[in-house]
């Protein structure tokens, strides 16, 4: 296979860009790809959708008839969201935002079954794609923080005296250091000090009677903390960089990173302060195509956007979603998706 190829694969889905990036060269293509960045309009299937949190109370509200009607009309919409993204995939110009974005849907998951709000998880997708080319702990402090994410980790019945450890527990073990970098007692103390944090009406906010306002000790630090400061704390952890890294290399280089490859990689993503562009400009001018050509099996997703592209389609069907992605167990922003 050509490099410009691989390339192409690796920093979008299909070999629609190797012209481009034989024509530029990575950096530039990288470059080009970062200035591509956008965000999209909402759509009009979800303009009357629920969207604040009166709107969601009132829902709860309804008979229950009117709620199975409501949650059929739900996963309708959240069809319609899978397929457009895959529609936005499929005819970027640039694609690798959108290829970031579902690395950080598969890697900061969420639930369809457990939100049910298509409309939180079609915010949920805009953070991931400003976020795309961005900062991991910026990112890491938004979502912790975003409604999706309380709801789908229950923190929205973790308060003060009925204490819910199920996103500080999360927060360390899959979207951050690892299991065996954390204790117990620090699953306890970032419970106590995400007590509280709950939806607004727009977004999220602290529910002063809910909270714990204690001195925490977490990762060795001790303080009156709270969500932020967890997400701080965390990053200047040592091991911090080195999980993220390892899944980083395993969507766009190898499907088996060697340890010694973590550590290089790991340790200039602290360098850079946990950059996401200048960490990708580093991979792909430092790797030599050549020695991970094979190293990645193709995810049936890849494999139905290359299809697509070889038979010429200018959209894909909307029944390839259901037909094709889910029984292979990629739904879209529904765990699993990618690993």
């Amino acid at each position: 296979m050509k490099k410009e190829d691989w390339i192409s694969l690796r920093l979008g889905f299909t070999h629609a860009q190797a012209g481009e990036i034989a024509d530029m060269g990575v950096v530039k293509f990288l470059q080009n790809s970062f200035n591509y960045q956008k965000l999209y309009e909402l759509p009009e299937y979800l303009t009357h959708a629920p969207s604040t949190l009166t709107e969601f109370r009132q829902a709860k509200k309804k008979s229950e008839e009117e709620k199975k009607a409501l949650l059929v009309l739900e996963r309708k919409r959240f069809f319609q969201l899978q397929h457009g993204w895959i529609q936005d995939i499929y005819l970027s110009k640039y694609p690798l935002q959108e290829k970031m974005a579902l690395f950080w849907s598969n890697h900061f998951v969420t639930s369809h079954a457990k939100v049910k709000v298509t409309r939180l998880q079609w915010d949920l997708l805009q953070v991931f794609r400003k976020h795309a080319f961005g900062n991991i702990i910026k990112l890491t402090e938004e979502v912790l923080e975003h409604p999706a994410m309380l709801l789908y980790l229950d923190n929205h019945q973790n308060k003060k005296g009925a204490l819910n450890e199920n996103l500080s527990r999360e927060l360390l073990e899959l979207f951050t250091l690892g299991i065996g970098n954390y204790s117990e007692n620090d699953i306890k103390e970032g419970a106590k000090a995400l007590a509280g944090l709950t939806l607004a009406e727009k977004g999220s906010q602290y529910v002063p009677r809910w909270e714990v306002n204690e001195t925490l000790t977490y990762l060795g630090q001790t303080g009156p903390w709270k969500a932020k400061d967890l997400v701080r704390i965390i990053f200047e952890h040592p091991k911090a960089p080195f999980r993220i890294t390892e899944k980083l290399l395993k969507w766009f280089m190898t499907d088996t990173p060697s340890p010694d490859l973590v550590e290089k990689y790991g340790r200039y993503l602290r360098e850079v302060n946990y950059e996401i562009k200048p960490f990708l400009i580093f991979l792909f001018s430092d790797m030599d195509p050549q020695k991970y050509e094979g190293a990645m099996i193709k995810n049936p997703l890849h494999f139905l956007l290359e299809v697509a592209q070889i038979f010429g389609l200018d959209r894909i069907p909307m029944i390839a979603l259901p037909q094709f992605l889910k029984p292979q167990g990629m739904e879209l922003l529904n765990p699993q998706i990618i690993s």
